[in-house]
Parts: C-alpha cells; sequence; structure tokens
C-alpha cells in the first residue's frame, strides 16, 4: 500500500492465530509491533492507496443499487442513492497505469477513451485544524452538533460506502472519502477524487462533512501531495547498489 517492501501469509484460517504469533515473536528484536485495524486503515491513506469498501464501493448495475444499500453502510452528505458518488474508475484512482490493452475485457473503449481525456482523479486533502476543532466543540455548545469525526479513522462502520460533496468557490467538483487522523503527521486527512482542473497541490477546498440531510460543516482542505507518505518507496531504491544478500 505505501510502496516499501511489505509481506502477506496466505494459508489456512485455522493455522493463523499461531502462525502471527510465531512472526511476532520472530520480530521483536528487531521492533516489530502489533497495530491493528485502524493502523491498516490510516497507512491506506498516508500511502495513497485507495480501498474497495472504504474509500470506493465496487459498482453495480443503477437496478441493483437499493438492495447493495441495505449491505453497506451508506453515509456522508451527499445524497444516499448517489451511487456515481462512491464508486471509481481506475482512471480515478491512478491505477491505469497497470492497464493493458492486449486482449479484450469489458469496458475496454470506455477506458481507453477516460485515458485519453481523465476528467477527475484522487488527491489528498488535508484538513484545516481549526474546522476540524470546531467540529467537536460543537458536541459541547447548543443545538445540533456536528457529526464527530472517529478516530483514526472515520466512520467506523464496515463495509462502507461514505461520500462528502467537495466544492471549490461553491462549486462541486468531487467527493471525498477515507477520513483519517495521522498520528505520524499530526494531521486529518482524506483522499479526494476531485475534477482534473481542481486537484492542483495548494488548492484550497471545502470538504461538506456530515450526512445528508442532517448538519453538514464545511470543513477547509487543501490539496497536498499524493502519496502523502514521505518515506522512501521501493521504486526509488536502486537496488543495484543494495550489499549482496
Amino acid at each position: 500500500m505505501t510502496g516499501n517492501l511489505a509481506y502477506e501469509l496466505h494459508g489456512p484460517i485455522a493455522d493463523g492465530p499461531a502462525i502471527y504469533e510465531a512472526v511476532y515473536q520472530a520480530g521483536r528484536e528487531f521492533g516489530i509491533e502489533r497495530l491493528g485495524w485502524g493502523t491498516y486503515l490510516v497507512n491506506h491513506i498516508e500511502g495513497g492507496f485507495p480501498q474497495s469498501t472504504w474509500t470506493f464501493v465496487p459498482a453495480v448495475k443503477p437496478a441493483l443499487w437499493p438492495q447493495t444499500m441495505r449491505r453497506w453502510q451508506v453515509s456522508g452528505s451527499v445524497d444516499p442513492t448517489n451511487m456515481r458518488a462512491r464508486t471509481r474508475t481506475p482512471v480515478e484512482v491512478r491505477w491505469h497505469s497497470m492497464t493493458k490493452f492486449d486482449h479484450d475485457f469489458i469496458g475496454r473503449e470506455a477506458l481507453a477513451a477516460e485515458i485519453a481525456s481523465p476528467k477527475r482523479t484522487t488527491v489528498t486533502s488535508r484538513w484545516n485544524p481549526d474546522d476540524v476543532l470546531d467540529t467537536y466543540a460543537s458536541l459541547l455548545r447548543p443545538g445540533d452538533p456536528y457529526k464527530p469525526i472517529d478516530l483514526p479513522y472515520a466512520p467506523q462502520r464496515w463495509p462502507m460506502a461514505h461520500a462528502d460533496h467537495v466544492t471549490l468557490d461553491g462549486r462541486q467538483i468531487g467527493y471525498s472519502s477515507g477520513i483519517i487522523y495521522s498520528s505520524s503527521f499530526r494531521e486529518f486527512l482524506s483522499l479526494g477524487c476531485l475534477d482534473i482542473e481542481a486537484s492542483n497541490i495548494g488548492n484550497d477546498v471545502v470538504v461538506q462533512w456530515g450526512d445528508h440531510g442532517g448538519p453538514i460543516k464545511g470543513t477547509r482542505a487543501t490539496v497536498a501531495r499524493f502519496p502523502y507518505l514521505t518515506e522512501a518507496r521501493n521504486s526509488d531504491i536502486d537496488v543495484a547498489r543494495l550489499p549482496a544478500g
């Protein structure tokens, strides 16, 4: 997810706990730590890796959307019936560089056309800390409070179909999902799927945080680097210069 060296272990689920514990014990002398699901999702946002069933949902036929809504935790300031706001194309999540057109597949022509003329892309959105604090402060004021931002990721429901409107100078330019608090950077971040012309680093946008029909907090955010993580990625390492063995 981050572009750094990592491993996934696959095998019989019954052996999972024993193998997990064996890996942990073997890694203790190297500083291995137990993390967990919350950190897993934080890593996705910091590392610039959109996650199916969290920052977007699989595409389904419009006729099946009512059934899908019963299975997913639909939330956000976008109308819950708006399926398109919660799905992504390979181009929108920046995965089109892995596409090969040397074979036939469903959607081939549509994908080729979108690659030639992209409309939206995924960016990191860095939330304004004062606006985030005001969200929590509303819990202590008279009147309807804003929706709290769960820590370290929000919303804490699974599987999710979350989408908040993102605006620039009052006009809608895309959607935000996958909200996290990064303890490493001491910032709130989310992934925004924004119009290409609005996706330049440094652009000031507004995330409409909340649920459709409820109190909405216009939260200022800034388009930031993608991925946000500043650690060196494997692709930046000159493998030929690594020591043998």
